[in-house]
């Protein structure tokens, strides 16, 4: 079953935010002694967005039985009976040759957690029009504050995914296409099936790249043994 939220208030997630990430890899900034002038950055922009609507927020998130085999992992639905879509993993050619696909039992369906959360087109328009506008220092500010946003939000649904399926916190990892452990792009599509992503405004080109920009889709494997690793 899939939840459907269609307003998470921006303040439910900004405890979620990494300011550091925002401040120095979005914003730029270095050194020792940018920390008031970010914060000060930071509450502005909240402000505007409490008073403009700029951000709206919008998640997706549903538990699966899966199965796997070899390489793929194959997702159930409801009836855990019908399968609906494998996805397919790469695996390392050196060391411990892992695959994403080894977290899941291949004897006993196992629940995976698949999530989607988006700033909202309107956010990514706005912060366009800064640039097309020249004024780049606000466009930097706003984008890089948009990606964080949808970032601190993924975190906060895999918070609840956690909570709701009474995991400890130490416990459950969250993957996404095109990262290290799950480089293949395309397989996103598969995700974006399942939780029929244009509920909440989200598709993707032809690239595989989510749109709006500034979305996040994820899926949890709640095994112990589960971990990042490179390929």
């Amino acid at each position: 079953m899939v939840t459907q939220i269609d307003y998470l208030p921006l303040s439910a997630v900004l405890p979620f935010l990494d300011r550091k990430t925002l401040y120095r890899f979005q914003w730029g900034y270095a050194g020792d002694n940018f920390q008031k002038e970010c914060d000060a950055i930071f509450d502005r922009l909240v402000s505007e967005d409490r008073k403009q609507h700029v951000i709206r927020l919008k998640a997706l998130y549903g538990y699966y039985s899966c199965l796997s085999e070899g390489n793929e992992i194959i997702v159930f639905d409801p009836t855990e009976e019908k399968e609906i879509c494998r996805l397919r993993f790469p695996r390392q050619s050196t060391g411990e040759k892992l695959c994403v696909a080894d977290f899941v039992s291949a004897r006993e369906k196992t629940c995976v957690a698949f999530q989607l959360v988006t700033v909202g087109q309107q956010a990514s328009d706005y912060a366009r029009k800064l640039y097309e506008a020249d004024q780049y220092k606000e466009y930097l500010y706003w984008r890089g504050f948009n990606a964080e946003v949808a970032e601190a939000a993924a975190v906060f649904i895999f918070d609840r995914i956690q909570k709701e399926l009474k995991l400890p916190q130490e416990q459950g990892v969250r993957f996404s296409f095109g990262y290290s452990s799950c480089p293949n792009l395309e397989e996103q599509d598969k995700l974006l099936a399942l939780l029929e992503s244009e509920k909440i405004g989200v598709s993707a080109n032809d690239c595989h790249q989510l749109i709006p920009e500034e979305s996040t889709a994820a899926f949890v494997i709640i095994n112990h043994q589960a971990c990042y690793f490179v390929l």
